[in-house]
């Protein structure tokens, strides 16, 4: 989500680091940095499915990326689909 506008903060990269490892943050920047839309949103979908998230934890996760969306400040039309399109799969 920090880089769903083709940018990454340093607001957004010191929230997201204050959270996972560093190691975990690296892990995933391999993952999905070549990925398009659709197969990022099919990987998050797969683990949903797979570690079978509650409502709540979905819910939260929702929570997250919206404070993580609002950490440099600043809101465009890019991150605002992508959020609302993601939100409609985190219910």
């Amino acid at each position: 989500m920090a880089n769903s506008n083709f940018l990454e903060t340093e607001e957004e990269k010191e929230l997201i680091l204050s959270k996972v490892h560093e190691d975990v943050y690296k892990k995933m920047h391999k993952e999905l940095d070549h990925d398009n839309d659709y197969q990022r949103l099919q990987k998050i979908l797969h683990c949903i499915e797979k570690f079978e998230y509650s409502h709540e934890e979905l819910k939260s996760l929702s929570n997250e990326i919206r404070e993580l969306l609002s950490t440099d400040g600043y809101h465009d039309e890019v991150e605002d689909e992508v959020f609302m399109y993601l939100k409609k799969f985190l219910r």
